[in-house]
């Protein structure tokens, strides 16, 4: 006979049944079996309320990967921005520093501006 599992001998022993010896009376029989339908009933329990448990992890952590995902997007579109504002402000400031752009510059805040048809 393979070895009873330690939860069911504990229940032989605390019925005072022995798995060895003499076939239990039937009050003890029915002792046992709603010992066992309990323990049952609690394992489910227990794997439901470990199942649900890991549902809501799972949808909690799918949020939290969206919200990631999301704020790693918004980042990108700044990244973007941003480089596109440094190449303008490079641009501009090549343009400054060239000669034409200097004298312009000086021009202009002397109140000098170019008429409209020059190119700005």
């Amino acid at each position: 006979m393979q070895p009873l599992h330690p939860l069911l001998t504990r229940q032989l022993k605390r019925l005072g049944i022995s798995p060895a010896g003499e076939v239990p009376s039937l009050e003890s029989w029915h002792a046992l079996l709603e010992r066992i339908g309990k323990t049952y009933t609690e394992a489910d329990q227990d794997r439901y309320t470990l199942e649900r448990s890991h549902t809501v992890s799972s949808r909690e952590m799918a949020e939290l990967h969206e919200g990631l995902r999301a704020a790693q997007s918004q980042v990108a579109l700044a990244n973007e921005d941003l480089k596109g504002a440094l190449a303008l402000a490079q641009q501009t400031q090549d343009q400054l520093a060239s000669p034409s752009g200097r004298a312009s510059w000086k021009m202009r805040k002397r109140g000098w501006s170019p008429p409209s048809a020059w190119p700005r």
